[in-house]
């Protein structure tokens, strides 16, 4: 059973220290009276996102393996897959994908349309995740905080020179989020690392990142004066440096600090588990039984921002 499995235990035992991470920064915004003191920690069922004491996600994360693992027949460690499959990451720059910290709406049903257009003819399943961005330092986002909602999928029942081509398709329609970025990405899941990949799929949004600029050396103004030697031998430019557009991007991740998870709970405190699992093709039956499987949630305490 993939339960005895090490990929399980791994993923397992990061679930659980992210919601006692979790847990102590909630902890501490009440005892310091902070914005978060009113804030309802509703819980829903094994829906729930971030549920700080029972562990939700994993008992979610447990249906989510079961079924596509015995899609792809794969029982324990070191069994091979029985189909060729692909890990992709959608990360779309619309203005409707990148949100504040503090956002009216969330773009979760927006995202799933996306997805699907993009990978229309395809079998896929995977998973919506915010992207918290604690300092952009460049672009139109220069000195915010933001979300980028983005796809992790896993894809099958393709050849890889077709999946290649809808991902150049994808890169060459869509601009990225920032300077040679990509909007979409794909590898070959390699034998006996499906269960890997699909823990990375479902984990929890663990880490914060920054952006910043990464410019080319300084070169000269294309109206630089030229001047020649007294020996005529050879000439140089002058030139008066000034800054250029960045034309990439430098992303540093780390560990989200206790504060920046209950801000990202403040969030997403409302969105079920179900929502954030979309699939599409011979993926859209899995997601269907995977649903099945899960308790039914209980009544909403408001109406969902998700748009």
């Amino acid at each position: 059973m993939f339960r005895e499995t090490q990929f399980w235990n791994d993923f397992r035992d990061q679930e659980h220290e992210f919601y006692r991470r979790q847990s102590e920064g909630i902890e501490r915004c009440r005892r310091g009276f902070c914005w978060l003191h009113k804030l309802r920690l509703a819980t829903d069922g094994a829906h729930c996102l971030f549920d700080t004491e029972r562990g939700h996600r994993v008992r979610f994360a447990g249906e989510v393996f079961r079924v596509v693992l015995e899609r792809f027949g794969v029982q324990s460690d070191g069994d091979e897959v029985s189909q060729e499959a692909f890990f992709v990451t959608l990360v779309p720059s619309h203005s409707h994908f990148v949100t504040s910290d503090e956002p009216d709406a969330l773009p979760i049903h927006a995202l799933r349309q996306w997805v699907s257009s993009a990978l229309r003819n395809f079998s896929y399943v995977g998973m919506i995740e915010p992207a918290y961005f604690v300092n952009v330092g460049l672009g139109p986002f220069e000195g915010t905080r933001l979300i980028s909602w983005h796809a992790h999928l896993l894809v099958w029942g393709c050849s890889r020179r077709e999946l290649s081509l809808a991902i150049r398709r994808i890169n060459r329609r869509e601009e990225p989020l920032f300077p040679g970025a990509k909007v979409a990405l794909s590898k070959r899941v390699e034998d006996r690392e499906l269960g890997e990949t699909l823990a990375y799929v479902l984990k929890s949004p663990t880490n914060q990142y920054t952006a910043s600029p990464r410019r080319d050396p300084r070169r000269a103004r294309p109206d630089a004066a030229a001047e020649i030697d007294p020996d005529g031998l050879r000439s140089r430019i002058l030139t008066a440096m000034e800054p250029l557009q960045p034309t990439r991007c430098r992303i540093r991740k780390s560990e989200m600090s206790g504060l920046n998870l209950v801000r990202l709970f403040r969030v997403m405190w409302e969105v079920r588990l179900d929502h954030l699992l979309i699939a599409g093709g011979d993926g859209s039956e899995l997601r269907k039984t995977i649903v099945d499987r899960l308790p039914r949630p209980r009544q909403r305490h408001r109406a969902s921002r998700s748009r």
